[in-house]
Parts: structure tokens; C-alpha cells; sequence
């Protein structure tokens, strides 16, 4: 298979489900490299977490209704005088590959950011972890060893805001919600 026909199938693959996953997300033409950088981990964590090899994030595509509406995003731009895949890779903890590819879908521009899943550890970015439960991003996952099972981590994750009514779970005193690996 041709390697751009792979990423064609992959978008139309993504634009068959009825709302954005916690690995993949849909824009129109939103930048903010700090914020992609963030993006790219929670992508990258929510990935490994749902047991995909890949997260990703489109550009070109309205959110809401996942019509096709083309992007200006700009790739190849430079952030602080470095290109913006440099800028990124420096501040991805630990070294997480990822790949734009710009596809033509109905005579628009697409780009399709490609992340591959967190192995090892969660993908951090700033040294900070991100992870997405729906949509946000207010997350920062770790792994902790199980106490008396050797080689068993479990996985934490601090949010910075709580639904009403809701209660965390607490470890060494910060709140966390209990998530199972589907592993």
C-alpha cells in the first residue's frame, strides 16, 4: 500500500466515528505550539492507555460536525527561530515519535499529525504528563509500582478540577482518579 493512501484510510477511518476519542482529536486551524506539545502527550498516553499504536490530530476538520473544511496550518513553520517538529521533539520526555502528513480530501488541505503510543512510561511534554479523559487535558498521569507485585504498575492521574459532587481518590495525599488498565 502506498504510503499516502495509509494515512487517506486512516483519516476516513476517523472521520466514521460520531464524536472525537480520547486519541485523536480534530481541529480547523488551531495553533498554539505549547498547547500542540500537550496535545502530543495526552495523545500519545490516551493511545498506549486504549491499546492503539498511534494517537492523532487533524487539522481541517471541523470538531463539532467533522465536516471537511480544509486548514492553513503551516507544518513547516519555524518556532523561536527552530523548525516546529524540533521545537516539539526537544521537549518530549521520553523521545516519542511522531510525523505530519498532508493529505487532499474533497479538493481541501488536510494535515494529519501521527503520535505514536507511550511504551514505557507516560509521554511527558515540558516535563509535565498530560492525558485526555474525553477532552480535557487538565490531567498528568504516572505509573506507581504495586506494592508487593513486582513488574504491576498502576497508573494515577491529578486533575486540577473535579466535577461537583465528585470525590478523588487520594495516594501519599494527592487526588487521583482510579483508572484499570484494559491490558
Amino acid at each position: 500500500m502506498r504510503p499516502l493512501k495509509k494515512y487517506v484510510i486512516i483519516f476516513q477511518g476517523l472521520l466514521e466515528y460520531p464524536r472525537e476519542q480520547e486519541w485523536f482529536e480534530f481541529k480547523a486551524n488551531w495553533f498554539e505550539p505549547n498547547a500542540l506539545g500537550e496535545y502530543i502527550s495526552a495523545l500519545a498516553n490516551a493511545a498506549a492507555y486504549h491499546g492503539r499504536d498511534f494517537g492523532y490530530f487533524v487539522w481541517g476538520i471541523e470538531d463539532k460536525t467533522h465536516a471537511i473544511v480544509g486548514t492553513d496550518f503551516d507544518q513547516t513553520q519555524e518556532i523561536k527561530h527552530e523548525p516546529l517538529a524540533h521545537y516539539l521533539e526537544r521537549q518530549l520526555t521520553p523521545d516519542t515519535a511522531f510525523a505530519f502528513h498532508e493529505l487532499e480530501m474533497e479538493g481541501k488541505r488536510i494535515v494529519l499529525l501521527e503520535i505514536a503510543a507511550a511504551k514505557t512510561v507516560p509521554t511527558a511534554f515540558a516535563n509535565v504528563r498530560y492525558f485526555r479523559i474525553g477532552t480535557s487535558l487538565d490531567v498528568r498521569p504516572a505509573y506507581i509500582d504495586v506494592p508487593g507485585r513486582p513488574g504491576f504498575k498502576l497508573i494515577v492521574m491529578q486533575f486540577d478540577g473535579w466535577v461537583h459532587g465528585m470525590r478523588p481518590y487520594t495516594f501519599h495525599g494527592c487526588p487521583y482518579w482510579r483508572v484499570e488498565s484494559r491490558c
